[in-house]
């Protein structure tokens, strides 16, 4: 077994007219991944020994991603035959196809092991191999970082993008032709790009709770109705169908993992035609129409995650005591993931800080089985009595994002096993801009109390006079009798309508004089939104361009991303601004992907939050947390990075977090380059929806043809040019279908022998006809 199988040969008809002083040496090498010792076997290759084609054929300008294989032939021996690759995986064998050296790679993929073949003869015969660009495997991968880990949580754009990518196996540059620009952002400042600046919440790809969308499914919903994606030149290559028209490109380059490089601005035209190196031949090229749209719609539904807050339900944990299956009734004990426990200062005035809990404490999930199955589940709080102390415990949840006016409800089943009176086992926090808040609730005086309180930033003292006063305070139902099954629970439940916009956070707790567990259950967390200024139910918008004209062609679609009008919603496109300091102190840094920090932090900070480092260094920038972890001894809480940190002890590093709003309106940036005027500043969903409807309103011109002529002599910056679904394309034959028309090549099967190629492309811009934005409208879709 081989490390590597290499062939070459030369190629003909380079140009159309011109059949040979152009020829160029064409490369395969075939790399065994699971072999290292740089043993080289040769191919003899056949006819037709390369050929590069799109692998969807799909006549639709808008589809989203156009996937790439490779069709090899080469004669077979004693040692290259179809079982010589017949024992590799989806990634053991690496196709590589260059032009001029091996080292000017045009062509990256897999072979294909089911699609190999060879006529069972004897020797030699043509085997044919496929290679794919692997984006077919991206169906049966489940979305995740690069470490495999589950994302939660708001991401960067282009961090799903190179995310998915790097599932392909190919670890390669990302470059982009999209220049819609958030009107925030620094012109030609590649980390305020599209992709790099705007963020999507982890759970617009979630399919239920805890697993993800596949890959290729996530690349779709972040592209449709806007860009597709390829592999050409070697990299990952995006593309706004609305810039397909431009001859000088405006690209920002990425690394492979997604970090920004910068920008170029390539020059990637091809001319068809009879006095051109590429030419229509063989009287087959065929001219058909596209007709005019009616209308185009674009519905972005209103979807929610399946958990307004983590582990809702009290439903997932890690297992710290196994029940017994065989059992007639046992108990399983589980620390709740999604939920800290802590406790707050005592009652005399401090604020409401976390801190680590006493050993003695409780918060756990607890599941009750009869032989095996599941009867019941509950979170059971508790805190053990120090003379001296008035200790909070409580388990606190994730936060989740509100808006002022929207109406919160919140009801939950409380329960005792020894009479406990009036109690305060509910904390709502809600941190605003300017104010924190707490809900007021009061139900054991001859007035309901129902409100919020409120301190100002920064909180020096308790967020009211008595700590006590700051909780839901309740009045558990009656004393217990023998005859009560225990726990026995009381429900309460409230709403309120929010003040600001914010944050909340809810937690479940323990009053300081009671050393009894608390019991809860059957947690509900309702959010009524506040939308378009009411409280009707909006099931999502939608973006209209529209003409009068005589045919009842309309194009609808759903699309996944966009501006929505709340924080939470599935596909609402996001921004970031630093929030609150969260760590002020002595940070121990590895040299590695994490930091020591003094004390006990970790309610402070959850799995793929990002924060921002400063005030060191080596080790300032953004990064995202993995791991959470917090060590009694020696009172340490550990934050383990994604990114890479350098070995450094720093005595007052400070770490804050990243806070989410909704994005604003985009221009486009090619057109005015950093100033637009106002009216040119407008929701992406508007942006997307005329980008696609100045592809549809008018008639559009399209060509099936095989040309001749394949441009293996041409290289642009050094790189060979050959053409691919990245070109504008000019046919220069005389036509009134051709005259000052672009077209957008849509698939194509390329010989690299004979130069001759099949396309199919379509007109995407008439330099003597201007993009329309007339017929827009945006309307709320109403249950």
């Amino acid at each position: 077994m081989a490390n590597f199988y290499k062939g070459s040969f030369v190629n003909t008809q380079v140009n159309y007219s011109d059949n040979s002083p152009n020829e160029q040496t064409i490369h395969v090498k075939i790399t065994n991944t699971s072999v290292t010792d740089g043993t080289v076997v040769n191919l003899e290759t056949a006819d037709a020994p390369i050929v590069l084609q799109t692998v969807d054929n799909s006549e639709d300008k808008f589809t989203p991603i156009k996937s790439k294989s490779c069709r090899l032939r080469v004669f077979t021996n004693d040692v290259v035959n179809a079982m010589t690759f017949a024992g590799g995986g989806d990634q053991q064998y690496k196709v590589e196809i260059a032009v001029g050296t091996e080292s000017d790679i045009i062509f990256s993929g897999w072979l294909s092991i089911s699609d190999l073949g060879q006529t069972f003869q004897p020797d030699p015969n043509v085997l044919e191999l496929i290679a794919t660009d692997g984006i077919a495997f991206l169906r049966d991968i489940e979305l995740s970082d690069n470490e495999g880990r589950y994302l939660t949580g708001p991401h960067q754009l282009i961090k799903y993008i190179a995310w998915s990518l790097q599932k392909t196996g190919l670890e390669l540059e990302i470059w982009i032709e999209m220049n819609l620009l958030e009107v925030s952002a620094t012109y030609d400042d590649p980390a305020d790009h599209f992709y790099n600046m705007l963020y999507l919440n982890a759970q617009t790809f979630e399919t239920s709770i805890g697993e993800s969308e596949n890959c290729f499914t996530v690349l779709e919903k972040i592209f449709k109705e806007f860009c597709d994606l390829s592999q050409q030149k070697n990299a990952w290559f995006i593309r706004s169908t609305d810039e397909a028209g431009y001859a000088i490109k405006r690209l920002c380059k990425f690394t492979y993992d997604g970090e920004p490089i910068g920008y170029s601005a390539p020059f990637l035209v091809k001319d068809i035609g009879a006095s051109y190196d590429i030419a229509f031949m063989n009287d087959d090229a065929r001219l058909s129409l596209q007709r005019p749209y009616k209308a185009v719609k674009h519905q972005f539904d209103y979807n929610y995650p399946a958990e307004i807050v983590q582990n809702i339900d009290f439903e997932r944990g890690t297992e710290t005591s196994a029940p017994d299956p065989t059992a007639p009734t046992s108990t399983g004990v589980y620390r709740p993931e999604g939920w800290t426990l802590a406790r707050v200062s005592d009652g005399t005035g401090g604020v409401w800080l976390d801190l680590y809990q006493q050993a003695g404490a409780r918060g756990e999930l607890i599941k009750e089985f009869v032989y095996g199955y599941e009867k019941e589940r509950y979170f059971v709080v508790e805190h053990e009595d120090v003379p001296g102390t008035d200790y909070f415990h409580y388990l606190k949840s994730t936060p989740f994002y509100v808006q002022k006016g929207d109406k919160l409800q919140i009801s939950v089943d409380v329960g005792q096993d020894v009479n406990l009176g009036f109690i305060n086992p509910l904390h709502v926090w809600l941190e605003g801009d300017t104010n924190y808040y707490t809900w007021h609730y009061d139900n054991t005086g001859p007035t309901l109390i129902n409100e919020w309180v409120s301190k100002p930033k920064p909180l020096t003292a308790s967020i009211a006079d008595n700590p006590y006063s700051a909780l839901w305070r309740a009045s558990m139902d009656g004393a217990l009798d023998p005859t009560d099954e225990l726990p026995k629970y009381t429900n309460l439940s409230s709403e309120i309508e929010i003040p600001v916009d914010g944050r909340i956070w809810v937690r479940l707790s323990v009053n300081g004089n009671i050393t009894a567990p608390i019991y809860f259950n059957n947690l509900s967390i309702n959010l009524t939104p506040r939308v378009n200024g009411s409280y009707a139910k909006y099931k999502g918008q939608e973006h209209t361009s529209e003409q009068q004209v005589d045919n009842m062609a309309v194009r609808e679609e759903t699309v996944f991303v966009s501006d929505a009008p709340r924080i939470e919603m599935k596909g609402a496109l996001l921004l970031t601004e630093l929030g609150e300091t969260l760590y002020n102190g002595n940070a121990v840094f590895a040299a590695g992907n994490g930091v020591n920090l003094d004390g006990f932090y970790t309610p402070y900070f959850n799995i793929n939050d990002y924060v921002d480092v400063s005030f060191t260094s080596l080790n300032n920038g953004k990064y995202r947390i993995v791991a959470v972890e917090y060590s009694l001894i020696p009172d340490k809480t550990i934050l383990t990075f994604a990114e890479p940190t350098q070995s450094e002890t720093v005595g007052a590093a400070q770490l804050k977090a990243y806070d989410y709003l909704l994005s604003g309106n985009f221009y486009d940036s090619i057109e005015f380059q950093g100033s637009p005027p106002q009216e040119d500043q407008l929701p992406y969903g508007q942006h997307q929806n005329q980008a696609v409807w100045n592809q549809y309103y008018r008639v559009f011109t399209a060509f099936e043809a095989t040309c001749d002529g394949l441009d293996t002599d041409k290289t642009y910056e050094s790189l060979p040019d050959l053409p691919d679904l990245l070109h504008l394309y000019r046919q220069r034959d005389t036509h009134p279908a051709t005259t000052n028309k672009g077209f957008k090549l849509l698939h194509y099967e390329q010989d690299t022998d004979n130069c001759e190629w099949g396309l199919y492309m379509i007109e995407v811009v008439d330099s003597t006809i201007p993009k329309t934005y007339d017929g827009h409208s945006f309307k709320y879709i109403q249950e």
